[in-house]
């Protein structure tokens, strides 16, 4: 194991607010490197900083920036990244069309040129190309999200690549990003690293020193539980121990799928001869599932009932639509994926309840990762009634064994709160979603919570 590697806290996982300070507290804390992660929403599923951030973040360090490409295509955004002041520039050869040419356009630039391995990528691209590799950057999750565990079966990858990298006397530095703790951190370093990434692990931490310490040494610092406050705390008579389950809704709390429901309601009014919406209608219009919303659109009101073969035939052209649009421009909200992460470690157990089709529900849960932190999943066709109904709800509960009122509802819209209210179960709401033009605040829930990661350090920190 070497005794010189480095620690690249990941800016994935800072606070996006004040980036300049965090870059600034984490090098101070003594950080080696900065971890500059981009997203395109294409290349992966989720979508994060361009050049003129890393060009804003440049004046507060001088230890470099590492910048992760998870872009395609590559070569365009190259010239801009190196002119921000990145020293390191990564990609995924999938993503470029002519590996051997991006490495040398990277240098070209006065930068040092990475390769990005995903777990399931072969390490044949290196192959050819060993000497023009500055970087070998090793990925222990799938890219797209921080705050996901670390895959075992990187390590024997690792070992590999340090092989090849001794094999060759490669100068390349062997770099690992995805779920670093300081739990596995020593057999990472055994395995052959030189660079550990390390997002949440540092970040989520009140003492970054404490924290880069403990990746070096193995010990785990005490979690940092006063970085979120919230802007109004309605749920001080609640203890954790009286909430032993949270149900989420599922559009507009988890994903934001409107793009796509915007998408195939427009294919659908196009087949039928009419003029297309734009987001403010389709937003207006849905919450009570996708028959509803299709007679909504074909109609133009909230309530009307249009002509049955019209209808049908509309129908079975937006399903058709929606299945080819499904999560092709859906976004997660920030901070889901790393509240449900905090809530499952915690011991929580979760539903997902929905008003959207199990067809549909499941798919996007899949795509997105999702699947496993849930242990209900109840779609808006799995019961014969649906919120606002509370049919799905009670059926939850006695699937987990509890009372209404030790079921946290998460949602958006007055469906979600009317729902809960009429089970008995407590229910905050986010401030994003669906819900036409109803301030959140005028929906009666019992509190406000930024995002489900706000959630999640509220409800671990409130008294057993």
């Amino acid at each position: 194991m070497s005794s010189t590697f480095r620690i690249a806290p990941s800016l994935l996982s800072a606070d996006f607010a004040r980036l300049g300070d965090e870059v600034s507290a984490v090098v101070a804390a003594g950080a080696d490197l900065i971890h500059f992660d981009v997203m395109d929403n294409h290349y992966v599923p989720n979508l994060t900083v361009g050049p003129l951030v890393c060009e804003a973040i440049r004046p507060h360090t001088q230890v470099p920036i590492d910048v992760h490409l998870m872009v395609r295509p590559v070569d365009r955004i190259v010239p801009d990244f190196a002119k921000a002041g990145a020293n390191v520039i990564s990609f995924h050869p999938e993503a470029s069309e002519h590996v051997d040419r991006t490495l040398s356009l990277i240098r070209d630039h006065g930068c040092r040129a990475g390769l990005v391995f995903n777990p399931a990528t072969p390490l044949v691209w290196l192959d050819h190309v060993m000497d023009k590799v500055d970087l070998i950057l090793i990925m222990s999750v799938n890219p797209g999200f921080g705050g996901q565990q670390f895959i075992p079966a990187s390590l024997p990858k690792i070992a590999n690549v340090r092989a090849l990298i001794d094999r060759t006397h490669s100068h390349a530095l062997l770099e690992v990003d995805g779920g670093v703790k300081p739990d596995n951190a020593e057999s990472i370093l055994e395995a052959g690293a030189d660079v550990l990434v390390a997002g949440s692990a540092v970040f989520s931490h009140h003492d970054y020193a404490a924290a880069i310490t403990a990746l070096r040494v193995g010990h785990v610092p005490p979690p940092r539980t006063n970085r979120i406050t919230l802007p109004q705390v309605l749920m001080g008579g609640v203890a954790r121990g009286t909430i032993r389950a949270v149900a989420f809704d599922l559009d507009g709390t988890l994903l934001d799928t409107l793009p796509d429901l915007v998408a195939a309601g427009n294919a659908m009014l196009r087949d039928i001869g009419r003029a297309e919406v734009d987001e403010v209608v389709v937003r207006r219009f849905i919450g009570d599932g996708l028959r509803v919303l299709v007679r909504r659109l074909i109609t133009g009101q909230m309530e009307a009932e249009p002509d049955p073969a019209q209808y049908e035939a509309a129908l079975a052209a937006y399903l058709g639509h929606y299945r080819n649009a499904l999560h092709v421009h859906t976004r997660p909200y920030d901070g889901m994926l790393d509240g449900l992460i905090a809530l499952k470690a915690g011991g929580a157990r979760l539903a997902c309840i929905t008003n959207k089709a199990e067809t549909f529900t499941h798919p996007l849960l899949q795509h997105f990762g999702l699947t496993s932190y849930f242990d209900q999943v109840i779609g808006g066709d799995t019961l014969p009634r649906r919120k606002p109904d509370p049919l799905q709800l009670i059926h939850c509960c006695e699937r987990f064994g509890i009372e209404p009122a030790a079921l946290l509802m998460v949602g958006d819209s007055p469906n979600d709160v009317r729902a809960a209210r009429t089970a008995g179960s407590p229910v905050v709401c986010l401030p994003y979603g669906y819900r036409g033009d109803l301030d959140v605040r005028a929906l009666g829930a019992d509190a406000i919570v930024p995002s489900v990661f706000a959630l999640s350090q509220q409800l671990l920190s409130l008294p057993s």
